[in-house]
């Protein structure tokens, strides 16, 4: 397995998204990858800043954002509210989701990674593999291990994922229970 570089990852995601053939960025000249091989994520951005922190394509990975939070508890029976920040205190922990939609193809896995500036103040990420034919949106797990609470904003950068290659398109393709996960943080799902 390698991990993908940022030319890489754009090309690829230029070609998922444009469903053709993919623009010379540089380096690879001619380069055509295989129709099986697109990666797409959804919305799609070159590297940016905010709230102090990278989100978009990064060198050799995508740093992701964090798309909608919820209240981490039922109130009176009620379903968790869709909320645009959230303090999380030490010692706990919520689910959240990413603000973008990933699609894997069967060559690539993804490894959901700690950012370090968030790391570094006690707020960390249950790091996930996302597998070879997943797609939808990362549901996130997120917990407070610092001394302070920290404010959790929609949009703010969250994470980082790498994308690692096979040395071939595996023949087991994600087909599991998280597939196709809404812009809803998706609580665990035990099966008998």
């Amino acid at each position: 397995m390698s991990i993908l570089s940022a030319q890489t990852i754009r090309e690829r995601v230029w070609r998922a998204q444009n469903g053709g053939s993919i623009p010379k960025f540089g380096g690879k000249s001619g380069y055509e990858p295989k129709r099986e091989w697109t990666l797409n994520i959804e919305p799609f951005s070159e590297a940016k800043q905010a709230c102090g922190m990278s989100y978009g394509l990064s060198s050799c990975g995508y740093d992701i954002r964090l798309g909608k939070l919820q209240s981490p508890v039922k109130v009176c029976g009620a379903e968790p509210k869709e909320l645009q920040s959230l303090l999380i205190r030490p010692g706990e922990f919520v689910l959240a989701a990413s603000f973008e939609r990933i699609t894997l193809p069967n060559d690539l896995c993804g490894l959901v990674k700690d950012k370090s500036t968030l790391a570094r103040q006690g707020i960390a990420l249950q790091n996930t593999v996302l597998e070879p034919g997943w797609e939808g949106y990362i549901t996130l797990e997120i917990s407070n291990h610092g001394t302070k609470p920290y404010r959790l904003m929609c949009g703010q950068p969250i994470a980082q994922v790498l994308f690692m290659q096979l040395d071939e398109p595996t023949v087991l393709p994600y087909k599991g229970k998280y597939q196709d996960q809404s812009s809803e943080p998706t609580e665990a799902i035990l099966e008998n």
